[in-house]
């Protein structure tokens, strides 16, 4: 449809999950229906400049419109009910513009593009975290260690996390940096999820920015009419725990990937509940 971007190479993946029944411990409408949950994942273009964003911008509206038919497609199939969904991957995307020395400038579309979506994603690392470190007016950490039900079984771990609970009540795992090394994040600019050297016209620069998400739908609100359906139930998330990013003291001197971290890019880890929003109908008939 876009002249300007060319046919391009990279992929997304969707996949459609169903809750086993012994584990829902919710209501006995969803225990009938099931619930559902939309997992996606892409690898968006990696060009960091303005072609790259518009390559970008149609590669996440495919992406959108996809999942968007594939919860119609689900709802159809599972008697109504709206799944949940999680968008997860390296978007090479920036919340802000890039910098004139990271290849900029250059607006940012993508992710403006995600957050305007009517399903309300939200970020783990760009809402929740950023959020809940910056209102609490100091790191965040307000109790000390601790090992309870809140903070376990977060996504790829063997064993509970050192975390952390912030004033709103989100658990945050901070096994990443020491007391004496943790900072106040204050800006969006603090969030970061690769911190590298890379070289250009025999030149090295650092790239340092927030390019790798988990999102996810947020709970809809009554106001909300293109979310809430009087007539079909609908799953969202919320974030229980979220793991801290590396404090600069915490990042080795040569950066990422260095033989502590072999990556370039820092693992983006939560935990997430899944919600359970009946319809308006359902709960007349609850009442009745």
């Amino acid at each position: 449809e876009d002249r300007q971007v060319r046919p391009q190479n990279q992929v997304a993946l969707i996949a459609v999950c169903k809750m086993l029944e012994q584990n829902l411990k919710t209501s006995s409408l969803l225990q009938q229906k099931g619930s559902t949950l939309i997992i996606a994942t892409t690898h968006l273009k990696a060009s960091k400049n303005a072609v790259g964003e518009r390559i970008r911008f149609k590669e996440m509206q495919q992406l959108l419109a996809a999942i968007d038919s594939c919860r119609v497609a689900v709802s159809r199939r599972f008697g109504g009910l709206q799944p949940a969904v999680v968008l997860a991957g390296d978007l090479n995307a920036c919340p802000t513009p890039l910098s004139p020395s990271m290849n900029g400038p250059y607006p940012s579309t993508v992710y403006p593009l995600i957050k305007q979506h009517p399903l309300g994603y939200r970020s783990v690392l760009n809402d929740d975290l950023l959020t809940h470190l910056t209102t609490s007016g100091s790191s965040s950490i307000i109790s000390s260690t601790t090992s309870d039900s809140s903070s376990e079984g977060l996504v790829g771990s063997q064993e509970p996390l050192q975390s952390t609970v912030a004033a709103t009540g989100i658990a945050v795992d901070s096994s990443r940096n020491t007391e004496a090394s943790r900072k106040v994040l204050t800006a969006a600019a603090d969030i970061w999820t690769t911190w590298k050297v890379r070289r250009k016209r025999g030149e090295e620069f650092v790239a340092k920015h927030c390019i790798d998400y988990i999102l996810y739908n947020s709970p809809p609100t009554l106001s909300d009419r293109n979310v809430i359906d009087s007539t079909s139930s609908s799953g969202s998330m919320v974030a229980l725990a979220v793991s801290e990013i590396f404090d600069d003291a915490s990042v080795p001197q040569e950066l990422f990937p260095s033989h502590s971290y072999p990556s370039d890019h820092i693992a983006v880890v939560a935990d997430l509940q899944l919600l359970h929003h009946p319809a308006a109908t359902e709960i007349e008939a609850a009442t009745e």
